[in-house]
């Protein structure tokens, strides 16, 4: 009986070493890139509840960090909101940040005043009638909180009109990136701050308020029309599937899990 020499001993078992870590690592790669998907194609459900406020900007850039939609059915990401307002330059923001992330925004109480900026930034956008209340532009000083400290009258000084002009623009202009009829500017003009006014369901649907992006809901059908359990569903179907959320899945009292599989159940009918 021949003994390999001990450096040849070695040299068999760092080889072995090295074939078992390899497989080692492979397997974990494997799983951990499952787990990760997995965990990206489960729908992601914010709350946003209290004052639009910077605070309330920070906090939705730290739940959206990292985030990637892969957008399954019946969403990627889902909002429900219930605010009173706040800060419009900062609803817009949030608003722009909900569009990029293919967000669906749902109402659950109340959506006021800065409030309904933010919700204009869902591809898909539904609410009952009269939780949506606009009014027209204001000039306020806000803590962080989103608290008004400080109300500004843009009659007494030219320098604040043009603030509160350019503030009107600035509306216009977002209003059309998000793909909203320009006429709700009117409604929103045409009443003073002390008066909010509640949208009913024929003004949400009229100025698309309330409703579906184009680009989304072309690409969603598309998507639709692939999967054998889905692809009898029409555009008309899905917007009104879709629209029915607020009334059919209690978007206040329902977990999120719940929300998720009413949703599901609502879009893919047996």
């Amino acid at each position: 009986m021949t003994h390999r020499p001990l450096w040849q001993r070695w040299i068999g078992q760092l080889v072995t070493w090295a074939r078992w870590s390899f497989a080692a690592f492979t397997l974990c790669y494997v799983v951990c890139a499952f787990a990760e998907e997995s965990r990206s194609a489960a729908p992601k459900i914010l709350r946003i509840s209290g004052p639009i406020s910077t605070q309330a900007l920070s906090k939705l850039n730290a739940d959206l960090m990292g985030f990637r939609n892969s957008d399954p059915v019946p969403a990627g990401l889902i909002v429900l909101l219930n605010s009173p307002g706040g800060d419009g330059d900062v609803a817009m923001q949030m608003g722009r940040l909900l569009r990029k992330h293919q967000a669906h925004i749902f109402v659950t109480h109340q959506c006021d005043s800065a409030c309904a900026l933010l919700f204009m930034g869902g591809v898909v956008r539904a609410a009952l009638a009269e939780t949506i209340g606009v009014h027209a532009g204001r000039l306020t000083v806000m803590n962080q909180d989103g608290k008004i400290v400080q109300e500004v009258d843009a009659d007494r000084n030219l320098g604040n009109a043009f603030q509160l002009a350019a503030y009107n623009r600035d509306i216009r202009l977002y209003i059309e990136e998000m793909g909203i009829h320009h006429g709700i500017l009117d409604v929103m003009l045409a009443h003073p701050i002390s008066d909010v006014y509640k949208l009913n369901g024929a003004e949400m649907r009229r100025y698309q308020i309330e409703g579906i992006s184009n680009d989304y809901l072309a690409r969603r059908l598309r998507e639709l029309k692939v999967n054998p359990s889905t692809h009898t569903i029409t555009a008309v179907t899905l917007f009104n599937r879709s629209m029915s959320i607020p009334s059919n899945c209690s978007t206040s009292e329902f977990s999120n899990n719940q929300f998720i599989a009413c949703y599901r159940r609502t879009l893919i009918k047996d």
